[in-house]
Protein backbone atom coordinates (compact mmCIF):
# COMPACT_ATOMS: atom_id res chain seq x y z
CA UNK A 1 0.00 0.00 0.00
CA UNK A 2 1.42 3.37 -1.02
CA UNK A 3 1.34 6.02 1.67
CA UNK A 4 1.72 9.73 2.31
CA UNK A 5 3.03 10.32 5.86
CA UNK A 6 1.61 13.66 6.99
CA UNK A 7 3.37 16.11 9.29
CA UNK A 8 0.90 17.08 12.03
CA UNK A 9 1.88 19.33 14.92
CA UNK A 10 1.05 18.94 18.59
CA UNK A 11 2.09 22.29 20.02
CA UNK A 12 4.67 25.02 20.12
CA UNK A 13 8.20 24.76 21.50
CA UNK A 14 10.02 28.05 22.09
CA UNK A 15 12.85 26.51 24.10
CA UNK A 16 16.19 28.28 24.05
CA UNK A 17 18.89 26.16 22.34
CA UNK A 18 21.48 24.50 24.58
CA UNK A 19 24.55 26.46 25.69
CA UNK A 20 23.34 29.88 24.58
CA UNK A 21 21.27 32.35 26.54
CA UNK A 22 18.41 34.29 24.98
CA UNK A 23 20.33 37.55 25.34
CA UNK A 24 23.17 36.18 23.23
CA UNK A 25 21.04 34.87 20.39
CA UNK A 26 21.04 36.84 17.15
CA UNK A 27 17.71 37.52 15.49
CA UNK A 28 16.89 35.96 12.15
CA UNK A 29 15.93 38.14 9.23
CA UNK A 30 12.15 38.49 9.17
CA UNK A 31 10.59 37.65 5.84
CA UNK A 32 7.27 39.28 4.94
CA UNK A 33 4.25 37.02 5.03
CA UNK A 34 3.07 36.08 1.58
CA UNK A 35 -0.48 36.76 0.47
CA UNK A 36 -2.20 33.48 -0.31
CA UNK A 37 -4.97 33.73 -2.91
CA UNK A 38 -8.26 31.97 -2.21
CA UNK A 39 -8.33 28.57 -3.83
CA UNK A 40 -10.93 25.95 -4.47
CA UNK A 41 -10.79 22.74 -2.49
CA UNK A 42 -9.62 20.89 -5.62
CA UNK A 43 -6.72 23.30 -6.07
CA UNK A 44 -5.82 23.07 -2.39
CA UNK A 45 -5.73 19.27 -2.50
CA UNK A 46 -3.69 19.30 -5.69
CA UNK A 47 -1.29 21.73 -4.05
CA UNK A 48 -0.90 19.41 -1.06
CA UNK A 49 0.08 16.51 -3.32
CA UNK A 50 2.44 18.70 -5.34
CA UNK A 51 4.20 19.65 -2.10
CA UNK A 52 4.92 16.02 -1.21
CA UNK A 53 8.45 14.66 -1.68
CA UNK A 54 8.97 11.10 -2.93
CA UNK A 55 11.41 9.32 -0.60
CA UNK A 56 12.96 6.21 -2.16
CA UNK A 57 15.32 4.45 0.29
CA UNK A 58 18.24 2.82 -1.51
CA UNK A 59 18.19 5.29 -4.40
CA UNK A 60 20.44 8.35 -4.19
CA UNK A 61 20.29 10.59 -2.21
CA UNK A 62 18.24 8.39 0.14
CA UNK A 63 20.29 5.76 2.06
CA UNK A 64 18.81 2.32 2.61
CA UNK A 65 19.63 2.51 6.32
CA UNK A 66 20.48 5.14 8.92
CA UNK A 67 21.55 5.54 12.54
CA UNK A 68 18.32 6.00 14.51
CA UNK A 69 18.45 7.50 17.99
CA UNK A 70 21.32 8.96 19.97
CA UNK A 71 24.69 7.73 21.22
CA UNK A 72 23.93 9.58 24.47
CA UNK A 73 20.12 9.37 24.71
CA UNK A 74 18.16 11.51 27.13
CA UNK A 75 15.30 9.99 29.12
CA UNK A 76 12.84 10.49 26.26
CA UNK A 77 15.21 9.39 23.46
CA UNK A 78 16.16 6.07 21.89
CA UNK A 79 19.62 4.54 22.06
CA UNK A 80 21.41 4.49 18.72
CA UNK A 81 20.64 1.57 16.42
CA UNK A 82 20.80 0.98 12.69
CA UNK A 83 17.41 0.97 10.95
CA UNK A 84 16.75 -0.43 7.48
CA UNK A 85 14.27 1.50 5.34
CA UNK A 86 12.47 -0.81 2.92
CA UNK A 87 9.51 1.10 1.47
CA UNK A 88 9.20 4.24 -0.61
CA UNK A 89 6.78 6.89 0.61
CA UNK A 90 5.87 10.53 0.03
CA UNK A 91 6.07 13.08 2.81
CA UNK A 92 4.94 16.69 2.65
CA UNK A 93 7.79 19.17 2.55
CA UNK A 94 5.82 21.39 4.98
CA UNK A 95 3.91 20.88 8.19
CA UNK A 96 0.15 20.66 7.63
CA UNK A 97 -1.20 24.15 7.02
CA UNK A 98 -4.21 25.68 8.74
CA UNK A 99 -6.00 26.29 5.45
CA UNK A 100 -5.82 22.57 4.60
CA UNK A 101 -6.78 21.42 8.09
CA UNK A 102 -9.75 23.79 8.21
CA UNK A 103 -10.92 22.75 4.72
CA UNK A 104 -10.94 19.07 5.71
CA UNK A 105 -12.10 19.28 9.35
CA UNK A 106 -14.30 22.39 9.25
CA UNK A 107 -12.50 23.93 12.22
CA UNK A 108 -9.11 25.33 13.15
CA UNK A 109 -7.87 24.72 16.73
CA UNK A 110 -4.64 26.66 16.17
CA UNK A 111 -3.74 29.47 18.55
CA UNK A 112 -1.48 31.37 16.13
CA UNK A 113 -3.71 31.94 13.11
CA UNK A 114 -2.65 32.18 9.47
CA UNK A 115 -3.71 30.22 6.35
CA UNK A 116 -0.17 29.05 5.58
CA UNK A 117 0.85 28.74 9.22
CA UNK A 118 1.20 25.26 10.68
CA UNK A 119 -1.97 23.74 12.11
CA UNK A 120 -1.37 23.10 15.83
CA UNK A 121 -2.97 22.69 19.25
CA UNK A 122 -4.66 19.38 18.35
CA UNK A 123 -4.84 15.91 19.87
CA UNK A 124 -3.40 12.74 18.37
CA UNK A 125 -6.97 11.54 17.77
CA UNK A 126 -7.73 14.70 15.76
CA UNK A 127 -4.53 14.27 13.77
CA UNK A 128 -5.38 10.68 12.84
CA UNK A 129 -8.98 11.66 12.00
CA UNK A 130 -7.68 14.40 9.73
CA UNK A 131 -5.48 11.89 7.89
CA UNK A 132 -8.43 9.56 7.40
CA UNK A 133 -10.74 12.32 6.14
CA UNK A 134 -8.08 13.71 3.82
CA UNK A 135 -7.53 10.22 2.40
CA UNK A 136 -11.26 9.88 1.71
CA UNK A 137 -11.46 13.26 -0.06
CA UNK A 138 -8.39 12.63 -2.19
CA UNK A 139 -9.64 9.19 -3.21
CA UNK A 140 -13.15 10.51 -3.92
CA UNK A 141 -11.91 13.00 -6.52
CA UNK A 142 -9.38 10.60 -8.01
CA UNK A 143 -6.20 12.23 -6.72
CA UNK A 144 -5.33 9.12 -4.69
CA UNK A 145 -5.76 5.49 -5.68
CA UNK A 146 -7.82 3.17 -3.43
CA UNK A 147 -4.53 1.58 -2.33
CA UNK A 148 -3.00 4.93 -1.28
CA UNK A 149 -3.50 6.48 2.15
CA UNK A 150 -2.51 9.61 4.05
CA UNK A 151 -1.18 8.78 7.52
CA UNK A 152 1.22 9.93 10.22
CA UNK A 153 4.88 8.98 9.75
CA UNK A 154 6.42 6.35 12.00
CA UNK A 155 9.11 7.63 14.41
CA UNK A 156 11.72 5.98 12.19
CA UNK A 157 10.38 7.60 9.01
CA UNK A 158 10.25 11.00 10.69
CA UNK A 159 13.84 10.84 11.96
CA UNK A 160 15.07 9.46 8.63
CA UNK A 161 13.54 12.48 6.88
CA UNK A 162 14.75 14.92 9.52
CA UNK A 163 18.34 13.69 9.28
CA UNK A 164 18.21 13.76 5.46
CA UNK A 165 21.35 11.65 5.14
CA UNK A 166 23.30 13.54 7.80
CA UNK A 167 25.15 11.82 10.65
CA UNK A 168 25.38 14.90 12.88
CA UNK A 169 23.17 15.72 15.86
CA UNK A 170 21.12 18.07 13.70
CA UNK A 171 20.78 17.98 9.92
CA UNK A 172 22.98 21.08 9.68
CA UNK A 173 25.60 20.31 12.35
CA UNK A 174 26.39 18.98 15.82
CA UNK A 175 26.14 21.88 18.25
CA UNK A 176 23.89 24.76 17.18
CA UNK A 177 23.87 27.48 19.80
CA UNK A 178 27.37 26.76 21.14
CA UNK A 179 28.81 29.82 19.42
CA UNK A 180 27.60 32.91 17.60
CA UNK A 181 28.47 31.31 14.26
CA UNK A 182 26.54 28.14 15.15
CA UNK A 183 23.52 30.19 16.24
CA UNK A 184 23.54 31.95 12.89
CA UNK A 185 23.27 28.55 11.20
CA UNK A 186 20.50 27.53 13.61
CA UNK A 187 18.54 30.69 12.81
CA UNK A 188 18.63 29.80 9.13
CA UNK A 189 16.96 26.41 9.69
CA UNK A 190 14.85 26.55 12.85
CA UNK A 191 12.47 28.88 14.70
CA UNK A 192 13.21 29.16 18.43
CA UNK A 193 12.81 31.66 21.26
CA UNK A 194 15.59 33.86 19.94
CA UNK A 195 14.16 34.42 16.48
CA UNK A 196 10.45 33.53 16.65
CA UNK A 197 9.34 35.62 19.64
CA UNK A 198 6.47 37.85 18.51
CA UNK A 199 6.57 36.31 15.05
CA UNK A 200 4.14 33.64 13.85
CA UNK A 201 5.82 32.45 10.66
CA UNK A 202 4.25 30.64 7.75
CA UNK A 203 5.61 27.25 6.73
CA UNK A 204 8.68 27.12 4.52
CA UNK A 205 10.17 30.51 5.39
CA UNK A 206 13.55 29.23 6.60
CA UNK A 207 16.01 26.95 4.83
CA UNK A 208 15.04 23.31 4.17
CA UNK A 209 17.23 20.32 4.88
CA UNK A 210 19.09 18.45 2.14
CA UNK A 211 15.89 16.72 1.01
CA UNK A 212 13.93 19.97 0.72
CA UNK A 213 11.89 19.35 3.87
CA UNK A 214 11.19 22.47 5.92
CA UNK A 215 10.85 23.16 9.66
CA UNK A 216 12.07 19.74 10.80
CA UNK A 217 13.92 21.43 13.68
CA UNK A 218 12.49 23.98 16.09
CA UNK A 219 9.17 25.78 16.62
CA UNK A 220 6.49 23.04 16.75
CA UNK A 221 6.44 19.46 17.95
CA UNK A 222 5.18 16.96 15.36
CA UNK A 223 3.15 13.80 15.95
CA UNK A 224 4.39 10.44 14.76
CA UNK A 225 2.17 7.39 14.39
CA UNK A 226 0.68 5.56 17.39
CA UNK A 227 1.19 1.79 17.64
CA UNK A 228 -0.09 1.46 14.07
CA UNK A 229 0.23 4.27 11.48
CA UNK A 230 -3.56 4.27 10.91
CA UNK A 231 -4.63 3.59 14.52
CA UNK A 232 -6.65 6.42 16.03
CA UNK A 233 -5.35 6.16 19.57
CA UNK A 234 -2.56 4.73 21.66
CA UNK A 235 0.97 5.80 22.57
CA UNK A 236 2.71 8.08 20.10
CA UNK A 237 6.01 9.92 19.96
CA UNK A 238 6.34 13.66 19.43
CA UNK A 239 9.32 14.90 17.43
CA UNK A 240 10.91 18.17 16.41
CA UNK A 241 10.40 21.39 18.31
Amino acid sequence: MASFPLRMTAGRDDAVPDNKSLAQQPSATRLPATTVPSTSEQQMLERFLAECVLITPGKSPYPESFGYGSDTPAANEHARRQVEMHRAFRICRYETTQELFNAVMGSNPSRWKGPRNSAENMTIEQAVEFCQKLTTRLQKIGLLKPTEVVRLPTPEEWEYCCRAGSVTRFCFGDAPGASEEDSSVLDQHAWHTGNAAGNDPAVGVLKPNAWNLYDMHGYLWEFTAPVSPTQASGPCEIRGG
